[in-house]
């Protein structure tokens, strides 16, 4: 397996596949102008090749594009996936990527948890971050609601968005102050992120169903009283706030 992406000591970065039967290969990255942009790749006798300039600090995704059809990197472990969309990821070290990064910092713990939601009629998925020493003390801690964009689901913002990592790195600089972050599934119809649960109706892939109040009401009745019954809160408007990504933000 060719070793894909090669970081070198100048920041840029070397992609690679073995790929001898296509007749086409290209790399598009999210770093790159507009949306899907293709640089073709090299052939030399199967094995494909680009190296792309320097690149600045920063956490970087992109997919090969094999005859026309997108493919993550077989040789590069780290994805993310964001809805049905799956891309392979790197890091360029320095300053700025020290925030994705995992780092030798107090770590906060990541929870899956399953909660019953009368307002939608279901059983949901959602992801609870707790920082560092919450399971040894006895504070309580404000509460930030985290939403995701459309296409995602509850798992967008610790795959793609690297909250977790986010947060204790944050933690650890003394720019935050210690919170528990609730993200949760924006989809009403979705019961989790595909394959962890059931899909209940067909609104489940209805990414516009988020601004119908469907989810805001379970957010109102069944997420918040969930937290404040299960984790040491504080349970007042003061240390409770709301953030979120495009279809999260409206």
């Amino acid at each position: 397996m060719p070793k894909s992406p090669e970081i070198n000591g100048n920041n840029t970065v070397a992609f690679r596949l073995l790929a001898k039967s296509a007749v086409k290969v290209g790399l598009s990255g999210n770093w790159m102008p507009g949306w899907g942009t293709v640089l073709d790749m090299k052939n030399d006798t199967g094995l494909w090749t680009i190296t792309v300039d320097p690149f600045p600090s920063e956490m970087y995704t992109y997919v090969f594009v094999v005859d026309g059809v997108r493919a993550i990197d077989p040789g590069n472990p780290l994805t993310v996936r964001d809805g049905t969309r799956n891309e392979s990821m790197f890091i360029v070290p320095g300053d700025k990527a020290a925030l994705y990064s995992v780092n030798e910092v107090p770590h906060g713990r990541l929870e899956k948890v399953w909660y019953n939601s009368p307002t939608l009629g279901m059983d949901r998925l959602m992801y609870v971050y707790t920082p560092p020493g919450y399971t040894a003390s006895t504070a309580k801690y404000p509460v930030l609601y985290l939403l995701h964009g459309g296409g995602g689901d509850e798992d967008a913002w610790t795959t793609l968005g690297r909250a977790p990592q986010i947060l204790d790195n944050l933690l650890a600089s003394g720019k935050i102050k210690p919170m528990i972050v609730v993200m949760t599934n924006g989809n009403p119809g979705q019961t989790a992120a595909p394959g962890a649960g059931p899909v209940k109706s067909a609104e489940a892939q209805n990414v516009g169903a988020m601004g119908q109040g469907k989810f805001e009401a379970s957010l109102v009745k069944d997420v918040i009283p969930f937290i404040e019954k299960n984790y040491r809160v504080n349970a007042n408007k003061d240390s409770r706030a709301v953030s979120g990504l495009s279809m999260g933000g409206m």
